[in-house]
C-alpha cells in the first residue's frame, strides 16, 4: 500500500485513524478510505486503489512500532510544552517594562554649492 501518495499528511487526523485500523487488523481498502475526512483532496477511489496492496506481516509489526513512538513522542512533547508554558507563567509575577521606542530625527538636507 501507498498511504503517502493518497494523503498529503499521513499524521493528520486521516492518516491516523487509518493507520490505527490497520494495525487493528482492518485490510479492506474501502473500509479504510471511509476513515478519510471529506476535506481529503484525493477521491475515495484513488484512496481506495492507494490501499491496494500486499499486507505483510513484518512490515506491519513496523508500522505498528513507528506509530506507537510518533505517538508517545507527540505526548512527550506537549507534556514539556504544558510544563513549559505552567513555569513560565510562575516566573512572570513581575511587569515587563516596555521597551523604549527609538525616535528616528529628520535631518535636514543639506546642498552643496
Amino acid at each position: 500500500i501507498r498511504l503517502d501518495n493518497v494523503l498529503n499528511d499521513i499524521m493528520g487526523k486521516s492518516g491516523r485513524a487509518v493507520i490505527s485500523a490497520i494495525l487493528e487488523g482492518h485490510r479492506d481498502p474501502i473500509y479504510l478510505a471511509s476513515l478519510t475526512d471529506p476535506r481529503v483532496r484525493k477521491k475515495k477511489e484513488e484512496i481506495v486503489a492507494g490501499l491496494h496492496g500486499q499486507w505483510n506481516d513484518s512490515q506491519i509489526f513496523i508500522l505498528g512500532d513507528c506509530f506507537e513512538a510518533y505517538m508517545r513522542n507527540k505526548n512527550r512533547i506537549k507534556s514539556i510544552d504544558n510544563k513549559i508554558e505552567a513555569l513560565l507563567k510562575d516566573n512572570m509575577r513581575y511587569e515587563i517594562p516596555e521597551e523604549k521606542k527609538l525616535v528616528k530625527k529628520k535631518r535636514k538636507k543639506t546642498i552643496l554649492i
